[in-house]
């Protein structure tokens, strides 16, 4: 799913100034304590958060223009989706001291995360080494460019699945940030929730499928057909397969949980390790490649050379 923007909240005029001493400003042509009804809202939504200290006492405390900017082109109080994306600017997030994920800048990206020691850090994957960076988390070392010994692509990078993406979810060909929920999470507006097959929308305050299926890994009876299987695809997303033919994207732990039956259309898929591991078609003569992480994927009969599947 990829976040609305642009979406209408009124004029946020002069009159928002007076936020800095009463969190208030006007917004679709009434005035709304926007701070409180933010907060509120992402408690509704699921979030572990105190309300309004959370997002009033750092808009009190500093200069809002610019977190009002974004709060005018995002629409912070559309739905839950949109609602996270507004803690996600500062000075509501911080690059400093925290107790959970959503209090440090860039944790819809995937690129930021709180540590154990109650500052924000890098998680495993995402790109290090400037010196402004935090440290990566659980002590992990700048290796090569990013934390750890796994790589991750960041927003707006070309993805095939969710598992390449720092974020986690990869929309119509690129990394997007991770602000959608799954079936039986919490909605307010079918767009929280994120796009699936068969598709879901918000019904009951809940995430549900459109229709009475539900493709479910973890159950023991699943919408499936006979003779298929619910596949695990990503974070909150599965799909029916045949048993035989795990898809592209499915959750693995070696190459033989990619291998595919007789009459499957495609031929064996290897299990990606470069960052969540997931199946994947092998890579074709001049795909980049990364020989130093995990498979590094290229089809039978080359190898990984300089960063390209050659001969």
């Amino acid at each position: 799913m990829t976040v609305r923007h642009g979406l209408a909240m009124g004029v946020l005029g002069a009159g928002l100034a007076t936020l800095a001493n009463g969190c208030r400003g006007i917004v679709a042509g009434e005035n709304v304590d926007l701070a409180t009804e933010l907060c509120e809202l992402l408690v509704r939504c699921g979030e572990e958060l105190s309300c309004p200290y959370g997002i009033a006492e750092p808009l009190r405390d500093q200069d809002a223009s610019s977190y009002l900017e974004n709060a005018e082109q995002v629409g912070c109080l559309e739905g839950c989706a949109n609602a996270r994306l507004c803690r996600d600017f500062p000075p509501v997030c911080t690059v400093e001291d925290c107790s959970v994920d959503e209090d440090c800048c860039d944790f819809t990206s995937g690129q930021a995360a709180c540590g154990l020691d109650g500052r924000c850090c890098l998680p495993a994957g995402v790109p290090c080494g400037s010196p402004e960076d935090p440290v990566c988390c659980g002590g992990l070392g700048c290796n090569n460019g990013h934390c750890g010994d796994v790589v991750c692509r960041v927003l707006d990078q070309a993805c095939d699945v969710g598992q390449q993406c720092c974020s986690e979810r990869c929309d119509e060909g690129l990394c997007v940030v991770d602000t959608c929920d799954g079936i039986g999470s919490v909605c307010v507006v079918t767009s929280d929730c994120c796009e699936t097959d068969p598709p879901t929308t918000c019904a009951g305050g809940r995430c549900v499928p459109e229709g009475e299926c539900v493709c479910d890994p973890f159950a023991p009876i699943t919408c499936c057909d006979g003779g298929a299987a619910c596949f695990s695809v990503g974070e909150d997303l599965s799909t029916c397969a045949p048993f035989e033919c795990p898809p592209p994207g499915a959750e693995c732990g070696s190459d033989e949980d990619c291998a595919q039956g007789p009459g499957c259309d495609k031929s064996d898929l290897f299990c990606d390790f470069t960052f969540i591991p997931f199946c994947a078609e092998c890579l074709g003569l001049g795909a980049p490649c990364n020989a130093a992480v995990g498979n590094s994927g290229c089809c039978a009969g080359t190898s990984c050379k300089e960063g390209t599947c050659t001969e």
